[in-house]
């Protein structure tokens, strides 16, 4: 074999396996990494051709020559295998309780399968040349199978994802925003906030409220779809999108969107990169001849792609250079996608007023979303700080981030003198997940999250209610009566005709104009996700839940978000009223019931319990048709034990009274009696345990799992003491 050929072999095999991951990702999930696709082959290229150097010495040694393109063959053979055939384990990177990036085991174990195959294959020439011949067809006629496969389903990947072809890559930071001295329309949406957590916010902090002079809050406004893509198409549509091809890239530029009928309607529309068309300027864009080479998105998609193909983090062993990642902390470089905040404090700081009379906005900055990973100055936190804050505290500390940009925004336009004359609209694309909007149980977080906030309803379901709430403010132009709270049931699909009111562009819009109806009662729509309790399927196609496909069903709900909206996604009455009947069971294995009655300090529910996560668990239920006796607690569970640790004591508190105090070793049914005089007379019980020692799988082996554990519980039974 000649060098060259060599080299050509390594490089192909290499491609190929890199390939295999790359289009799986990208035909499912191409919005979420948001490169090109010149810039997806440079990197393939680019990867591939530093392979090629890293085991080209291997050519001058005989035995390995040829033994390195076997084993690259065999590596490839089990990528592919891992890609396409095993079930796809991914953390959900938009919205977990945690930062970290979740290793894929299960593909890590085919990768040393594959290298106990090499040493088998290395083997076979003990057992002379005939079975080593063998071995090496079998190998080739692998190879052939699975490269063809692998080109195949590239192929339909890039039928799935749109063609971008220039680089994406900006070489500045620093953008301006021209202004109309006559008539401007701000529509500036920050992802993920729930509209609920700021009505609670803004109605209890008079200095935060007096940031939005002549805006009026709708704290009852909802989404129609519970992510971006989607509730963006809405938006512009002045509607629900109806199929797939109507997700955002695909709308924005069709006629009959809001932005195009300003447009016709003589105004300048301005986006931002992740709203941006061909067909409007981009104010954080940087030219497209000016465009440079994505690094940190190609490094990201590469990431993933050695994740799901061998169970590797690249990002562990490899030194990148610190400028690739701009000044995105290194262990926050896979939530990147979200670090915008700093592109809107530079356009509220930089105006520039020019002569045009007509100017509308739209732009979408995705820092807000979880995991939050800003603080309330809007700096980012540390890995450790962000893990502890995927709670209210959080989601508080990021809203108060984006507002304090929001007040440097206005005050400039004040001083600009055009704040009067505008009309801004401040909204979010919709609500949180579940593992924010579950505190809603809690009464210090009352305020925050409606009831139900935290409910799914119909048991296929994953997204929670409260994520249909998101923000909508809304100030129009010439107001002056300070904030204002509204509980009209309005939608994101009234944004386009609002806007277009001020434009005097077309008006057979379904939504409705905010400025002239007063709104007493209204059937909204929107589409809830039916995917699996693990948020993916097998294969991973709703992963980052786009498409609108098989996994969507469109609802309709009258009267207020809460709890309307959750009995339109399923959940009867009882759940709502967290009703549990004497002897009924509170299961907490897979498709158990004990999401409509834990509150905080639980992690996800698993396959035979649920982990408690810190020092204090709660839930909360009514008991069916209580009678005033005394009741008795049987909870099945077992202790988190480790380093020598011989029990967790465990605390057990009924509505503020202490009941029991347990020591949880191994598998056993731990009681504790109720007395009557606790209960309330409805039958409410706020069940409380406090963990004494609770530790974190990292901090005493490799796991990569670093909640602090406490009990792990399987199953509650309430029944009348004897």
């Amino acid at each position: 074999m000649s060098l060259v050929k060599y080299g050509k072999h390594v490089f192909i095999l290499v491609s190929l396996t890199l390939l295999a991951p790359l289009s799986r990702l990208l035909a499912y999930n191409w919005d979420y990494f948001d490169i090109s696709l010149v810039e997806i082959i440079l990197g393939l290229v680019i990867a591939s051709g530093l392979a090629v150097l890293v085991v080209l010495p291997a050519y001058f040694v005989r035995f390995l020559r040829g033994n390195i393109v076997a084993f690259l063959s065999i590596i490839f053979i089990t990528a592919v295998f891992s890609v396409y055939i095993f079930p796809i384990n991914l953390s959900a990177i938009d919205g977990g309780d945690r930062v970290g990036f979740e290793i894929r085991s299960e593909a890590f174990y085919a990768f040393m399968s594959g290298c106990a195959a090499f040493f088998i294959y290395l083997c076979g020439s003990l057992f002379g040349e005939p079975t080593l011949k063998k071995a090496e067809k079998a190998v080739k006629f692998l190879v052939m199978i699975s490269a063809f496969y692998v080109l195949a389903f590239t192929v339909y990947g890039a039928f799935q994802a749109p063609s971008y072809l220039a680089f994406t890559g900006n070489q500045s930071e620093n953008y301006t925003l021209p202004v109309s001295s006559e008539k401007n329309v701000f529509i500036i949406g920050f992802d993920q906030v729930q509209g609920s957590l700021m009505h609670g916010l803004l109605k209890n902090n008079d200095e935060l409220a007096a940031i939005f002079d002549g805006f009026i809050l709708y704290s009852d406004a909802a989404s129609t779809y519970p992510n971006t893509n989607y509730s963006l198409s809405s938006i512009v549509l002045g509607r629900a999108a109806n199929d797939q091809r109507e997700e955002f890239k695909a709308v924005i530029e069709t006629p009959g969107t809001l932005l195009t009928e300003s447009k016709q309607s003589g105004a300048i529309v301005y986006t931002n990169d992740y709203t941006s068309s061909s067909d409007f300027e981009c104010l954080t864009c940087t030219k497209t001849g000016e465009k440079t080479y994505n690094w940190f998105g190609v490094y990201e998609v590469l990431r993933h792609s050695f994740n799901l193909a061998f169970g590797v983090d690249i990002n562990q062993y490899v030194s990148v250079p610190s400028g690739l990642g701009s000044f995105v902390p290194q262990e926050l470089w896979e939530h990147a996608w979200q670090v915008d905040l700093h592109r809107f404090r530079s356009l509220a700081n930089n105006f520039e007023v020019v002569e045009n009379d007509s100017h509308l906005y739209f732009m979408h900055f995705l820092g807000t979303h979880q995991p939050f990973i800003y603080d309330s100055k809007c700096e980012f936190k540390s890995i450790d700080a962000a893990n502890k804050s995927q709670s209210p505290e959080g989601a508080l500390g990021e809203a108060t981030c984006m507002m304090n940009l929001l007040h440097e925004f206005s005050n400039t336009i004040k001083e600009h003198d055009f704040y009067d004359s505008s009309t801004i609209i401040i909204f979010s694309d919709h609500g949180y997940e579940e593992n924010i909007n579950r505190y809603a149980n809690q009464s210090e977080y009352s305020e925050y999250f409606g009831p139900a906030a935290g409910a799914l309803g119909d048991e296929r379901n994953i997204k929670p209610s409260g994520a249909y709430n998101p923000m909508l403010i809304f100030k129009p132009a010439y107001a002056k009566s300070g904030l204002s709270f509204n509980q009209s049931p309005v939608s994101l699909i009234d944004i386009a005709p609002t806007t277009c009111a001020v434009f005097n562009c077309r008006a057979d819009w379904e939504g409705i104009n905010l400025t002239e109806v007063q709104l007493e009662n209204r059937t909204r729509s929107f589409w809830l996700y039916l995917g699996g309790r693990d948020m993916r399927t097998d294969d991973g196609r709703h992963k980052f839940h786009d498409g609108l496909d098989e996994f969507w069903e469109r609802r309709r709900f009258s009267g207020p978000i809460y709890p309307n909206i959750a009995l339109a996604m399923g959940l009867s009455e009882k759940e709502l009223n967290k009703v549990l009947s004497v002897q009924d069971p509170i299961s907490f294995i897979t498709h158990g019931n004990s999401r409509i009655y834990i509150g905080s300090g639980w992690a996800g529910q698993g396959p035979t319990h649920r982990w408690t996560e810190g020092p204090r668990a709660d839930l909360q239920f009514r008991v069916d048709e209580y009678s005033q006796y005394d009741l008795v607690l049987r909870l099945k569970a077992f202790g988190y034990l480790v380093d020598g640790l011989p029990h967790q004591d465990v605390d057990v508190s009924v509505n503020g009274t202490q009941v029991a105090k347990w020591q949880m070793a191994g598998p056993a049914v731990y009681e504790a009696v109720i007395p009557a005089g606790l209960i309330e007379q409805d039958g409410k019980v706020d069940l409380v345990f406090d963990i004494g020692d609770p530790r974190a799988p990292c901090d005493y082996s490799e796991s990569p799992d670093c909640r602090k554990l406490g009990m792990a519980v399987q199953e509650i039974i309430i029944d009348y003491a004897q």
